[in-house]
């Protein structure tokens, strides 16, 4: 379970590329290494990601662009299912703000 002052960030060491004619992009995780396709809801999760975002932003942003499509509820839940993948693949990691960063 993640706690709202939690911070997302991309780790560095991914190589990240749009395939536009896809509708997708390819992550490659070189410490593993694995290739990851993201889909479109995959992508604005990683980019949300890019700067160290507090968990209550990002979920701000993703609600406000897929919320009234999946509801508030439903689209915090897929973000939180979508954040634990990433984490768990070496996409993104998660620190506790201890910055105050937003």
């Amino acid at each position: 379970m993640f706690s709202p002052t939690d911070c997302f960030c991309q780790n560095p060491e991914v190589v990240y590329r749009d395939v536009d004619e896809w509708k997708s992009g390819l992550a490659f995780e070189p410490d593993r290494p694995c290739l990851y396709m993201l889909n479109p809801t995959a992508m604005l999760m990683w980019e949300l990601c890019r700067d160290g975002r507090r968990l209550d932003a990002i979920e701000q942003q993703y609600c406000e662009l897929l919320g009234n499509r999946l509801g508030p509820e439903a689209a915090r839940a897929q973000l939180h299912r979508g954040l634990t993948d990433m984490i768990a693949s070496g996409l993104v990691t998660r620190t506790a703000d201890r910055e105050g960063r937003t």
